[in-house]
């Protein structure tokens, strides 16, 4: 599977949300839901950290 390049890694002080929405703004320009829409991550299960949806984000970023 190919991944974002380049890496942005996850900063201690934020959220798995607030650095899809990094990434989101970084790779595409554009805001969060459409990025998780695009890579199949539920937003929902995200912002509330279920690890099904943080492992995809982990994937997509290498």
């Amino acid at each position: 599977m190919a991944a974002l390049f380049p890496d942005l890694p996850f900063q201690h002080d934020e959220t798995p949300m607030s650095w899809a929405a990094r990434l989101a703004a970084f790779h595409t320009g554009g805001r969060v839901l459409p990025f998780l829409n695009a890579m199949s991550i539920p937003a929902a299960d995200l912002a509330t950290g279920k690890p099904e949806a943080v492992e995809r984000l982990c994937q997509i970023t290498g």
